[in-house]
């Protein structure tokens, strides 16, 4: 396969169609990697100095990359933009094709130090076989539930119990909406902001809506991407006092962001109306319902499984690399020493890739 890399500093309509074009095909397509989250992650950042890195066979684009200067523990990387904000990757791919991913790879370690979040365990473990000296980083742990039609018995029949019971207390006062398309608007976002800003996340400073670019990206999250979102909305008594924000891809939903009302906590929203979303993407015959980052004890009375996503990092100073490695084992010496309460999470993070079943 006769591969060239190409780095493109300017978008123009040819980029953006063969960008959309490898989305539609591609094996690991996401929000997270689409041309649109890229443009929404630069309008919030008014970035303008960026590269995306692409791979072609011919005129076709294979893979691509963007990438802007970032410092990572004290040290110049390039890394995706808005990275904190990623639940998968932002490298897109057609395959995993080891040529193809070799080639990419090759490019980018003889240029680049690099800082690459969330990459699942197929791809990883690609990347580690073909370059042994990779360092990968476990940084999160994704409960998921397979909405099969069997998906019942594997939930917490406490938790639905529980759900059920509270539902029929208030069968006059409690609705749900479940929201895409034409049916957002911008105030309904800003309505998740004020859900937010009074929630029991605010109370344990715990939010992100007290930030105003938080604000400006969800903003335009909305303005461009809005043929991903779907917005679950709990209301009482017509009042909205709960949602899940979350994004819809082939057949995968990706909840992103939720929150409630602290004075609402009697109703057990988070609980209530996930178990309400859940049935509604079961009907949908959505297949996979990801919970996101973070091994919860509620998460987990949901999911019937998880999955391990990894950050990669790369310098060709091995002091470099030595610092790095340091830090990522304080960091599991923490997870394993001061264990948060009602998490797992303890049991994964920081390990590196090569130690994920010790």
């Amino acid at each position: 396969m006769d591969l060239t890399i190409k780095k493109i500093d300017k978008i123009n309509p040819s980029v953006i169609n063969d960008w959309n074009k490898l989305w539609n095909i591609a094996v690991n397509s996401s929000v997270f990697n689409s041309y649109l989250w890229f443009k929404s992650s630069c309008d919030t950042l008014k970035i303008t100095d960026f590269q995306l890195i692409a791979c072609y066979k011919d005129n076709e684009m294979l893979a691509i990359l963007p990438l802007i200067g970032y410092k990572k523990f004290a040290v110049s990387v390039f890394s995706t933009p808005n990275n904190h904000f990623l639940v998968d990757t932002g490298i897109l791919c057609k395959s995993y094709d080891e040529q193809l991913l070799k080639t990419f790879f090759d490019y980018l370690m003889n240029n680049y130090n690099f800082y690459l979040t969330k990459f699942d365990s197929d791809i990883a473990g690609i990347l580690k076989k073909i370059f042994p000296k990779l360092f990968f980083s476990l940084m999160s742990a994704n409960p998921y539930l397979n909405l099969d039609d069997n998906y019942v018995s594997r939930l917490s029949k406490r938790t639905i119990s529980s759900a059920k019971k509270l539902m029929n207390s208030y069968p006059d006062k409690i609705k749900f909406e479940y929201l895409s398309s034409e049916r957002l608007t911008n105030d309904l976002i800003e309505t998740l902001f004020t859900i937010d800003e009074k929630s029991a996340k605010k109370l344990k400073n715990k939010d992100i809506f007290s930030n105003e670019t938080n604000k400006n990206f969800f903003r335009n999250l909305y303005k461009y991407c809005h043929k991903f979102i779907k917005i679950f909305v709990f209301y009482f008594n017509e009042v909205p006092v709960a949602y899940h924000f979350g994004f819809l891809y082939k057949n995968f939903f990706a909840a992103y962001h939720t929150s409630y009302l602290a004075e609402y906590r009697f109703l057990e929203p988070g609980k209530t109306s996930m178990v309400k979303l859940i049935e509604k993407l079961h009907a949908e015959k959505i297949g996979i319902l990801d919970f996101g980052g973070g091994m919860s004890d509620y998460k987990k009375s949901f999911a019937d499984s998880h999955r391990l996503l990894y950050d990669l990092y790369f310098s060709k100073n091995s002091l470099t690399m030595a610092w790095w490695r340091l830090i990522n084992l304080v960091r599991r010496l923490k997870q394993k020493t001061f264990p948060e309460k009602h998490t797992e999470d303890y049991k994964y993070l920081f390990k590196e890739y090569q130690n994920e079943n010790n």
